[in-house]
């Protein structure tokens, strides 16, 4: 997973070539596994899939938990 920017908004591209736009670059998760982007923006979320034609694989999700498992653990690192 890449970090990009599509006309002048930041965008995460899956190697499978299916992209998501996060605002400022920010992805979260909230206790229900519900994936946002940005502040107040929906990313991923199984029951309201927003993207439809370009529905995230089990291989984009797989990607995107390792994308945010090595964020957090080089954070947990510089913090150590």
């Amino acid at each position: 997973m890449k970090q990009t920017d599509i006309d002048r908004q930041v965008c995460y591209i899956f190697e499978s070539g299916r992209y998501r736009p996060a605002n400022c670059g920010i992805i979260g998760i909230d206790e229900n596994l519900s994936v946002s982007q940005g502040y107040d923006g929906d990313f991923y979320d199984d029951d309201t899939e927003e993207y439809q034609e370009e529905k995230l694989s089990k291989e984009d999700l797989k990607e995107l938990a390792d994308f945010m498992i090595e964020r957090w653990s080089k954070f947990k690192e510089k913090h150590s």
